[in-house]
């Protein structure tokens, strides 16, 4: 929306600078000045409007530009300033020392823009009072972010949250204050979340988490928390800002997709198992199959043999019976095709048993 002021401003950070006794200014990608609030008259002399539209080194004492240029310009993470102190000229030619709190919000649907906020530190003792209400005017604009937000300046203790953290957990930010947010994660998950939380403070580092929290619905949902520290204008360790995300629905997923790939593996090796059983079955019918059909065999060559064997003593014992008679001479050939008939059936026999050796594993 237009801002009554100078350039154009969220309604709502219009409203907040407006309150502040800080000038705010918003600065584009090219640190142009796209906003100025009506603060900026008092500090610098500058009516809002002749503001908008100059780049933010116009400000700055010639040898503080390059300070101006660089800090304004590097982007720095969600919850972090960038506080210098430059040298400026009042619109009344006046030098003014400013002390500057920077952050790079253009990423941030609700103000697409690098955001300034500027004191007066000409007197003595104002720098200290300028970053502390640099630091409440971020916080507030924090209030508003999407994302559950926290801050830390103790190991264990939280000493702000936002709206979007209250939000997701349905309790006061009273509770959650202090050590109070630690009553609604998981158990399980509480006892490493306290000792990285100590291990981070102390060595002054970031951190990433996963763990469970319980929500307003009272369901404990998985989330990622990321933490960074933050230090001071001399460098002095403040704290951690955070802020966590909600991954409830992505892990349950994920627990699904794998619940379902272990009991595939179990169903393939369980079918495995059973396959084999099959052939291991299949393979004993086929070798009993086997040894009835030889015992068969045999049984039937046996017959035969035994058949054949008893026809040639009766056309023997015939003959012997009719020596003197002339039809034994036509015993003859009827001795001699029974002969070759056992040798016949026996040679098949023995050839049958070779083609099934043969065939057998």
């Amino acid at each position: 929306m237009e801002g009554e002021h100078g350039g154009i401003a969220p309604g709502w950070l219009e409203r907040a600078a407006g309150v502040l006794p800080d000038p705010v200014l918003l600065l584009d990608a090219d640190l142009v000045i796209r906003y100025a609030s009506e603060r900026t008259r008092e500090v610098l002399g500058w009516d809002p409007s002749e503001l908008v539209g100059r780049g933010i080194a116009e400000l700055a004492a010639p040898e503080d530009v390059p300070t101006v240029v660089g800090l304004v310009s590097s982007r720095m993470p969600v919850g972090e300033q960038a506080l210098f102190r430059i040298r400026a000229r009042h619109r009344d030619g006046r030098e003014l020392r400013l002390g500057i709190s920077a952050a790079d919000r253009r990423e941030d649907p609700e103000v697409g823009a690098i955001v300034l906020t500027l004191r007066d530190i000409t007197r003595p003792g104002m720098l200290e009072e300028h970053i502390a209400r640099a630091r409440d005017f971020y916080l507030t604009l924090l209030d508003r972010f999407p994302s559950p937000m926290w801050r830390s300046t103790t190991p264990l203790g939280v000493d702000w949250v936002n709206q979007a953290y209250v939000g997701f957990t349905g309790r006061s930010v009273e509770e959650e204050l202090g050590e109070g947010w630690a009553e609604i994660v998981h158990p399980d998950d509480l006892p490493d979340l306290l000792e990285v939380f100590a291990r981070t403070f102390e060595d002054r580092e970031p951190f990433v988490l996963e763990y469970r929290i319980r929500h307003r619905s009272g369901e404990y949902r998985w989330v990622v928390d990321h933490g960074e520290p933050i230090f001071g204008l001399e460098g002095e360790f403040l704290g951690h800002i955070g802020a966590f995300y909600d991954v409830h629905d992505r892990k349950r997923t994920e627990e699904i997709l794998r619940t379902t790939v272990e009991e595939l593996r179990a169903d393939l090796a369980s079918l495995a198992q059973v396959a084999d059983e099959r052939r291991e079955a299949i393979a004993r019918l086929l070798e009993d199959e086997d040894r009835r059909t030889r015992e068969l065999a045999d049984q039937i060559e046996n017959d035969q043999l035994q058949a054949l064997a008893a026809l040639k003593l009766r056309v023997e014992l015939l003959g012997e019976q009719l020596r003197e008679d002339p039809v034994v001479q036509s015993l003859g050939p009827v001795m001699r095709s029974v002969e070759e008939t056992m040798a016949r059936m026996r040679r098949l026999m023995r050839e049958l048993r070779e083609e099934d050796a043969e065939g057998r594993p």
